[in-house]
């Protein structure tokens, strides 16, 4: 007798790293303007970004995007054309290990003219990414044929020989279907900018990392 079920495993690791998002810009009439502080700022920030960065820094990484400029229109009210405006943004992100720091840094950020923060990723490193998608994997095949034996012992048989193990919908003569195979959750969450804002006063607390892995397989009962 042929049995074909699917094994699913999920961990919750806590995140060994974070890395926060935000972005550098002005709006205003004078595109010129409005460019130059941007830039400006951005040069000051990168410089603070590389002192982080540093050997025994407390950040590890940062990178900065490309500029980008944007001009409207806007109307009142009254649907009449105002003069016209001028954004420009530039995108940053710095990654750090130690989150007391990172909590620090953001609270220095929140307070910023021109500074605006978006979120935290919270990762793991590549290594232990590595070791949760093993470790979930192997989980799944051992719930799927603990899973098949259940089913095969009620039909009256005693074993079960695995034929096929696979991501989902990639077993052979399997229907296609939108499941999927490993999925890995970095939390993030949003975070607010302030005029003022004491440094000390952003708590990070980040949520665990979701490694969820399903496997499909196909057994012979015997």
């Amino acid at each position: 007798m042929q049995i074909s079920v699917a094994g699913e495993s999920t961990l919750r690791l806590a995140p060994e790293r974070g890395e926060l998002h935000l972005t550098a810009g002005f709006e205003g009439e004078d595109k010129h303007q409005v460019v130059e502080a941007t830039v400006t700022l951005v040069t000051g920030l990168s410089a603070e970004l590389e002192e982080l960065t540093a050997e025994d820094g407390p950040a590890s990484r940062f990178s900065v995007g490309a500029l980008q400029t944007h001009s409207w229109r806007p109307q009142n009210d009254l649907g009449q054309i105002l003069p016209m405006r001028h954004s420009a943004s530039v995108p940053v992100s710095v990654r750090f290990e130690d989150f007391a720091e990172l909590s620090r840094f953001a609270s220095r950020c929140a307070g910023r003219k021109g500074l605006t923060l978006g979120h935290v990723e919270w990762q793991l490193t590549e290594t232990s990414t590595r070791q949760a998608r093993d470790t979930a994997s192997a989980a799944a095949v051992v719930q799927a044929r603990s899973r098949a034996l259940v089913m095969a012992k009620a039909a009256g048989f005693t074993y079960v020989m695995p034929n096929e193990l696979a991501d989902p919908g990639l077993l052979v003569g399997a229907l296609p279907e939108g499941g999927r195979p490993m999925e890995m959750m970095r939390a993030s969450g949003p975070m607010g900018g302030a005029e003022q804002i004491d440094p000390d006063a952003i708590d990070l607390r980040p949520d665990d990392i979701v490694v969820t892995a399903v496997v499909h397989g196909r057994f012979t009962a015997g």
